[in-house]
């Protein structure tokens, strides 16, 4: 992790927990939870946490619909490390030197599971990709003409 994205981690995880985490009702989570998520938790969240009741547990704590755990917030300040070093969004886990100290949630529940960026929603996404079968038709051989690329 670069220190940039280890300075943005931080700034989430800020030690103030109470100015930085959104005790907002999540009404608009229709999401599932992963099928690997300990029931035992799912049953037993803490008041304002959980992506019902979390607004930032809803955005960082799933990967597209799906809750895989907690946001980075809850999990290091609400149950200390005790349900995982939380998440920062897609995927991916808090891995300041405070977080990593915990347990991962991919050592633990969703062992072997990996979350491929490339299977994720992207609004970028074409729904009709250009087919490259055609020799012609790749980026080593674009014709210029008047600034613009041909293929």
């Amino acid at each position: 992790m670069s220190s940039f994205e280890n300075s943005i981690c931080k700034a989430m995880c800020h030690d103030q927990y109470e100015s930085y985490h959104q005790n907002t009702y999540s009404d608009d989570w229709e999401g599932v939870y992963h099928e690997n998520f300990p029931q035992e938790w799912t049953d037993n969240h803490e008041p304002t946490t959980g992506p019902e009741e979390c607004g930032n547990c809803a955005f960082y704590g799933c990967v597209g619909d799906v809750f895989v755990g907690y946001c980075a917030n809850c999990a290091i300040y609400v149950y200390q490390g005790s349900r995982g070093r939380g998440f920062i969004g897609d995927g991916v886990e808090l891995s300041t030197d405070d977080a990593i100290q915990y347990p991962s949630a991919f050592d633990t529940y969703l062992t072997g599971i990996v979350f491929d960026p490339m299977e994720l929603d992207d609004p970028m996404e074409l729904d009709d990709p250009m087919e490259l079968d055609d020799p012609d038709a790749s980026v080593l051989n674009c014709h210029f003409e008047g600034g613009y690329a041909d293929f």
